[in-house]
C-alpha cells in the first residue's frame, strides 16, 4: 500500500528523538507544545512498536518517570503535583514500553486500589466520584502490573453488574461518554474479569457498521465524528473480540481505506500514536517493515549454496529505516530434503544487531531444497500480540562446470560457444561437478542429466549418467546432422538431479541456430467467409536451409511443459495486424482455428502469415512455400457481408447551429447471415460531414462522427462544434473495415445521405497576457479563451495556433483543452522577444491537415514530373506545373494580436555591474597615478 510511503504517517515515528525535551527526558506532542507524561506515554508507545529504543535517551525518560512519583506512591502528571489514576496508568504504561520494571510495584498496586469509591467504580484521584474511563485506566494499570487478582472480589462482582446493565444488546453504553470509546471501555473490563466476550458478534457487527468512507471510524453512534482515536479504539476493541472468534474481526474491516485515512494524520505524536494503533491491529502493518534474511556468510548468497557449507539462519527486521527491532520473539523452522521439520528459537545478536540462530545446519550430506519459514512475534502493551512470518528457501548443489567444444564434421573448423552452428556439427562436453570440499565429485546419490533443446525450450535429446555407480569422469557428445530445428538458440544443460528428477544445480552452454524457415503446406478451409463462420488454417512449420532442403521440424523426443509457439497472424489491406491464433501441434501439423465474429472489425481482406516465437520472445517469421519454392504472393482471404441499416431516428431538422445537440439511431443487418453486427476493436459506422469545394470541383471531410453500440442499435450523438465547416454540407452513412476501407452499407437500396446546413457566429472571449518581468526566466506568451455560439460554450475544438510577428510566420503552437477553456503558450528569451505585434491564427485541426495532404499530394507529383521529364530531356517549368495543380488555401477561424514590449532591465542602458567595475577602474588608475609621482618626487 501506497500510505505506507507518506511523509505525515512516518513523520513523527521517524523524528521521535527530535519530540524529546533533553533536558527533563520528556517528550512534547509536537514542536510547539511543553512536553507531557501523556506525550512522553505515546513516544514510548512507538518506540516499543517499532523498536527505537535506541533512537531516544531512555535512560532521561526513566529519570522523568521517577521524577513524578508521589509520597502517596501513585504518579502526578507535573513533578511536584498530586497523584492521580491517570498519571499513574500513563507513567506506569511507559515502564512497560520501556522494557523495565516499575519501582515498588506493590504500593503502586495499593495506590490503585484505594481509588475504589462507594460504587466499586475507581476515581481519578482520592476522595473523587468514580467512572467508566478511570475504571479502565486502574484495570489496564493492574493488568500491567500483572495484579489484577488483587482486585477485591467485591469490586468485581460489583463491576460485572455494572457492565451488564450498560451493555444495551450491541455494545456498551455508559452515559457521556462516545460510542466506541464507551464500547471499548466495557470489552476491556469485562474480557479482563470473564477471560470472554459478550455479545460479540453483535458488538463486532455495531463496530464494523462504524466505518466510514473516509476509512476512519466514527466515535459517536450518531456518525458525526471521525477520529484517529476512534479508529484506534474501534480495532483494539475488534482484536479483544477476535482473541474468542475463529475468524478475525479485524480482516472484515476494510483496511485499506483505514491506511489511506492514517496516511494524512499530522506530524503529533498523539495523533500519530492513534494511527498507528489503528492499523497495527490490520493486515497491513507488516508492511511498515523491512526483513532482510541471511545465512552467515558471502557463500550463501544467492538461492544455490554448494553442498559442504555452513547456513546459519540470520534476520534482521527494521522499520521506516530505522535500527533493527530487538523486542521480538523469532523461531525459525526448517525442513531439508527427507528430514523432518526442525525448529529452533533464534538469539538477539546485539553487536551485529540481528537475529542469529544458535548453530548452523551442516549440508555436507545434503541435496536439493531447503525451505525455511521465520516465525515472529511482537508483544507490545496495548496492541497485543502480532505475529509476522517470512519464507525462504536455498537449493543445496553443486558447482558445474562444462568445457565445451564445436567442430564441423566436414572443414574441422571450431565453433565457439555462442557462435553459429550448421548441419554436420559435433559437440563434445567435459562435465566437473565440485562442492565446498571436493574439487571433483564422480559419485553420489544423484544423476547427471544432459538435455539438448531447440529455443523454444522442447528437448531433442536427453540421456543420463547415475552416480551412484559411476566412477570416471562425466563426458557427453551430440551430433548435429542437419537442421531440422527451429531458428535462434541451441541449448545443452547440464543438470543434476534427485530421483524424482528435481534439479539441485545446473550450467547450461549455449549456440546459435540462424536458418530460413518457412510455412509448408499451407491449407485453409476456405478463401472466402461470411460473418460468423469458422476459419481453419493448417501449415507443416519446417526449415529450408541454404534455401536448397525442406526439412520439417524434428518433434521433441521428451515430452515437457514447453511448446513451440507458431502464430497465424491476420492483417488488414493496411498491414495493421488485427488478430494472432496460436497454432496447436496435431499429427506434425499446426492449426490454427477460430471464429469470424459479427463485427466491423472481421469485413473485408485480410492478408495472412506466419510467424515462430522462441522462448524468449525472439520473432521470426515464415515464408510462404508453395509448388516447391518460396512464394511471393501474399496469402489472402475476404469476409463478406450486406449491409442493409434501418433509420430509426434522425433529427427533424437540417439546419444546425454550432452548440446544437444532434442524434442519429441506426440498427444495421447483415442480409447474409440476417444478424446484427457490432462494433468490435477496429473498423465500425461512421457518419462523414461531406463538403463540395466548388473551386475545386472535389469533396472533403471535415467531421468523422463514429458510432456507438446501444444493445443492438447503433447511435451517433454530436455536438455540432467548429471541428465541423460552415455552410452547406452533407452527412453520409458508412460502414469501414479495419484497414479504413469503406464497405457498402445501404438504407432503402441506396447509401444514406442528408443535406445540412451548419451555421452560427462564433464568438470569442480572449485574455491575452506576455511577460513584463526581467527576472523570470524567459518571455512568455499566453492566450486563453473560450468559443461560443447563441450563448452555448463550444467544447473540444481542435486548433492548432499559428504565430505571426510583424506579418511574419515564426512559429506554431498547440491548443490545449480543458473542459471549456482554451489555451496556447509559447516561450522566448527575452532578448529575441522583440517589441512588436505578434498575432496569433487559429486553424481547425481538419483543414490544417486537408492542406498538408493536398501539399504532399501536389510534391508527390512534381516529383514524377521531373523523373519524367529528365528520362525525355523535356524542357520543365516547375512553377508552371505546381500553379496548374489543385491547392487548398485554409482560413483561420479566428486570430488575435497581442502587443508586446521587450522586456529589459528597466532604467541603465547598461548592466549594474558596470556600476561596480567602472569606479574601481577609474580609482585603480589614479591611485597608480598618484604612487608614479612619489617615485618621481613630484608629489612628497
Amino acid at each position: 500500500l501506497a500510505f505506507l510511503a507518506q511523509a505525515d504517517f512516518n513523520d513523527a515515528v521517524q523524528q521521535l528523538a527530535r519530540f524529546q525535551d533533553l533536558q527533563t527526558g520528556a517528550f512534547q506532542t509536537n514542536f510547539n507544545s511543553a512536553p507531557t507524561l501523556e506525550a512522553t506515554t505515546d513516544a514510548l508507545f512507538l518506540s516499543s512498536l517499532y523498536g527505537l529504543k535506541s533512537k531516544i535517551n531512555s535512560f532521561k525518560a526513566e529519570e522523568y518517570l521517577q521524577s513524578l512519583r508521589t509520597k502517596e506512591n501513585g504518579y502526578s502528571s507535573s513533578a511536584g503535583g498530586v497523584a492521580t489514576l491517570e498519571a499513574t496508568f500513563n507513567a506506569v504504561v511507559s515502564y512497560v514500553h520501556l522494557g523495565e520494571e516499575v519501582p515498588q510495584s506493590s504500593a503502586v498496586v495499593d495506590f490503585v486500589l484505594s481509588l475504589v469509591d462507594a460504587s466499586n467504580m475507581f476515581s481519578n484521584n482520592a476522595g473523587g466520584r468514580g467512572n467508566i474511563k478511570s475504571t479502565y485506566q486502574a484495570i489496564a494499570t493492574l493488568r500491567a502490573l500483572d495484579s489484577i487478582e488483587s482486585l477485591p472480589s467485591s469490586v468485581s462482582t460489583s463491576l460485572i453488574n455494572t457492565l451488564s446493565a450498560a451493555n444495551n444488546g450491541k455494545y456498551f453504553d455508559f452515559t457521556n461518554v462516545p460510542a466506541i470509546k464507551s464500547n471499548f471501555y466495557g470489552v476491556y473490563i469485562w474480557e479482563t474479569l470473564n477471560e470472554d466476550v459478550l455479545e460479540g458478534e453483535e458488538n463486532v457487527n455495531f463496530i464494523l457498521s462504524q466505518q466510514s468512507a473516509s476509512g476512519g471510524f466514527f466515535a459517536d453512534a450518531q456518525q458525526t465524528t471521525v477520529s484517529y482515536e476512534s479508529s484506534a479504539l474501534a480495532l483494539a476493541t475488534l482484536s479483544i473480540i477476535g482473541d474468542y472468534s475463529s475468524v478475525s474481526p479485524t480482516s472484515r474491516v476494510n483496511a485499506a481505506a483505514l491506511a489511506g485515512y492514517c496516511k494524512n494524520v499530522p506530524v503529533d505524536l498523539s495523533e500519530t500514536a492513534f494511527a498507528h494503533k489503528a492499523v497495527a491491529h490490520t493486515s497491513v502493518f507488516s508492511d511498515n517493515f523491512k526483513f532482510v534474511v541471511e545465512y552467515g556468510g558471502a557463500d550463501t548468497r544467492g538461492n544455490l549454496v554448494l553442498q559442504g557449507t555452513q547456513l546459519r539462519p540470520e534476520i534482521v527486521v527494521r522499520s521506516f529505516n530505522g535500527p533493527s527491532h530487538s523486542n521480538l520473539v523469532v523461531n525459525v523452522k526448517y525442513t531439508a530434503p527427507g528430514e523432518q521439520p526442525r525448529s529452533v528459537r533464534m538469539a538477539w545478536d546485539d553487536d551485529n544487531q540481528k537475529y542469529v540462530a544458535p548453530q548452523g545446519i551442516d549440508t555436507s550430506n545434503k541435496l536439493g531444497k531447503i525451505e525455511f519459514e521465520y516465525d515472529m512475534n511482537l508483544l507490545v502493551f496495548g496492541i497485543g500480540s502480532t505475529r509476522f512470518v517470512q519464507k525462504a528457501e536455498k537449493n543445496i548443489g553443486h558447482r558445474v562446470s562444462v568445457i565445451p567444444t564445436a567442430t564441423h564434421r566436414i572443414t574441422g573448423a571450431s565453433i565457439k560457444e555462442g557462435e553459429v552452428v550448421s548441419a554436420n556439427t559435433d559437440f563434445e562436453f567435459d562435465v566437473k561437478l565440485a562442492n565446498k570440499t571436493h574439487s571433483s565429485i564422480k559419485s553420489g546419490n544423484f544423476a547427471l542429466a544432459f538435455t539438448v533443446m531447440d529455443s523454444s525450450y522442447a528437448t531433442i535429446h536427453r540421456e543420463s549418467v547415475d552416480a551412484a555407480t559411476n566412477t570416471e569422469a562425466f563426458q557427453f557428445s551430440y551430433s548435429l546432422e542437419k537442421l531440422d530445428v527451429p531458428a535462434g538458440e541451441f541449448s545443452f544443460l547440464f543438470a543434476v538431479t534427485g530421483d524424482d528428477g528435481k534439479h539441485f544445480a545446473n550450467e547450461i552452454v549455449v549456440y546459435t541456430v540462424s536458418v530460413p524457415m518457412i510455412a509448408s503446406d499451407v491449407q485453409l478451409n476456405n478463401q472466402e467467409f461470411t460473418l460468423g463462420s469458422d476459419f481453419s488454417a493448417s501449415i507443416v512449420a519446417a526449415t529450408y536451409p541454404e534455401l536448397r532442403e525442406v526439412l520439417p521440424l524434428v518433434e521433441p523426443s521428451v515430452p515437457s511443459s514447453y511448446t513451440r509457439n507458431f502464430f497465424l497472424d491476420i492483417s488488414s489491406s493496411s498491414g495493421v495486424v488485427i488478430h494472432s491464433l496460436l497454432g496447436q501441434f496435431s499429427n506434425g501439423r499446426y492449426h490454427f482455428e477460430t471464429n469470424i465474429p459479427a463485427s466491423y472489425g472481421s469485413l473485408g481482406s485480410f492478408v495472412i502469415s506466419f510467424r515462430y516465437e522462441t522462448a524468449k520472445g525472439e520473432q521470426f517469421e515464415l515464408d510462404n512455400f508453395a509448388n516447391g519454392e518460396i512464394s511471393e504472393e501474399a496469402l489472402t482471404f475476404s469476409v463478406n457481408a450486406k449491409l442493409v441499416a434501418e433509420v430509426l431516428s434522425k433529427p427533424e431538422s437540417t439546419k444546425f447551429f454550432y452548440g446544437n445537440d444532434i442524434a442519429y439511431q441506426f440498427r444495421v443487418v447483415d442480409e447474409l447471415t440476417g444478424s446484427p453486427v457490432s462494433l468490435g476493436q477496429s473498423g465500425g459506422v461512421f457518419l462523414n460531414l461531406n463538403h463540395f469545394d466548388s473551386a475545386k470541383g472535389k469533396s472533403f471531410v471535415s467531421t468523422k462522427l463514429p458510432a456507438t453500440q446501444e444493445g443492438d442499435d447503433l447511435v451517433i450523438n454530436w455536438k455540432v462544434n467548429p471541428n465541423a465547416a460552415s455552410g452547406k454540407g452533407s452527412l453520409v452513412l458508412v460502414a469501414e473495415g479495419p484497414g479504413g476501407d469503406e464497405v457498402p452499407l445501404l438504407v432503402n437500396g441506396k447509401q444514406f445521405t442528408t443535406d445540412i446546413d451548419i451555421g452560427g457566429e462564433i464568438k470569442e472571449d480572449v485574455q491575452m497576457f506576455s511577460t513584463d518581468d526581467f527576472y523570470s526566466s524567459q518571455t512568455a506568451f499566453i492566450v486563453q479563451f473560450e468559443l461560443s455560439c447563441n450563448d452555448v460554450l463550444l467544447r473540444d475544438v481542435k486548433l492548432r495556433a499559428v504565430i505571426l510577428y510583424e506579418g511574419e510566420e515564426i512559429g506554431s503552437a498547440p491548443v490545449g483543452v480543458s473542459g471549456d477553456k482554451y489555451l496556447a503558450s509559447w516561450n522566448k528569451l527575452h532578448i529575441e522577444a522583440e517589441s512588436g505585434t505578434y498575432t496569433v491564427l487559429f486553424y481547425r485541426e481538419a483543414d490544417q491537415q486537408r492542406a498538408a495532404d493536398n501539399e504532399e499530394w501536389r510534391q508527390k507529383q512534381l516529383r514524377d514530373k521531373q523523373r519524367e521529364a529528365e528520362l525525355t530531356g523535356e524542357a520543365f517549368d516547375e512553377a508552371k506545373f505546381l500553379a496548374s495543380l489543385d491547392s487548398v488555401q485554409v482560413e483561420p477561424l479566428f486570430s488575435v494580436t497581442i502587443p508586446h514590449r521587450q522586456v529589459s532591465r528597466g532604467g541603465l542602458p547598461f548592466g549594474t555591474e558596470w556600476l561596480i567595475f567602472i569606479p574601481t577602474l577609474i580609482g585603480f588608475f589614479f591611485f597608480d597615478r598618484i604612487k608614479g609621482q612619489y617615485r618621481k618626487g613630484i608629489r612628497k
